[in-house]
């Protein structure tokens, strides 16, 4: 499942992330929320500032109630690309590599990328592809030597292509996933995923 335990605060604040404090609680109490719904696991894709790393943290210690957690940490994207308020933010390779290291170093289960724009990003195609096929090779690469999946945010045919190319392990929307593409992910040696998304808004 694809899920913002955050979503609901983060966008009232209009994605800047301006009251790390409300955005911890919010997503503290939809944890709780959560378990006594009867949900026992999620896996969170993207939260700024090690947020979700602290409440894991908790969770596992018994000071919070929740479900457990697989969490992503903040996501990589390019500079100034899709959910860059919320991401860290890439110019290179280089630069990738290190964020991904720096990613497992604080205990993430698995490294997000923000491959390619939302639907109404403007670009050569719906969704085009923001971050290189170079960079997505190093995350792969770099997070499968420390025991990590990569998931991907992307839209896009070109983005979709180019992340089953470069390995990745989920892929988060693809809107434009299309038959050949799907027979291109059936051949991939260690299988994909491609989750169920849900974003939890507002607890009333």
């Amino acid at each position: 499942m694809h899920t913002f335990i955050f979503a609901w605060i983060l966008i009232s604040q209009k994605f800047e992330v301006t009251d790390l404090a409300e955005i911890a609680i919010t997503a503290e109490r939809n944890l709780n929320t959560l378990l006594h719904n009867g949900i026992t696991y999620v896996r969170d894709v993207g939260a700024p500032a090690g947020i979700m790393k602290t409440l894991k943290r908790l969770v596992e210690n018994g000071t919070i109630i929740g479900p457990d957690l697989k969490i992503c940490g903040q996501a990589i994207c390019a500079t100034g690309g899709h959910g860059w308020q919320m991401s860290k933010e890439s110019n290179s390779v280089n630069d990738v590599c290190k964020y991904v290291r720096d990613n497992v170093k604080e205990g993430v289960d698995q490294i997000k990328l923000m491959v390619t724009g939302g639907i109404n990003t403007k670009g050569n195609e719906l969704a085009p592809l923001e971050l290189t096929k170079e960079e997505i090779q190093v995350a792969v690469n770099e997070a499968h030597r420390r025991g990590r999946k990569v998931c991907v945010h992307t839209h896009g045919r070109t983005g979709i292509e180019t992340c089953l190319k470069c390995g990745v392990d989920s892929i988060e929307h693809g809107l434009l996933m299309d038959e050949e593409l799907a027979n291109l992910a059936k051949k991939m040696e260690h299988g994909l995923y491609q989750p169920y998304q849900h974003h939890i808004l507002q607890w009333q």
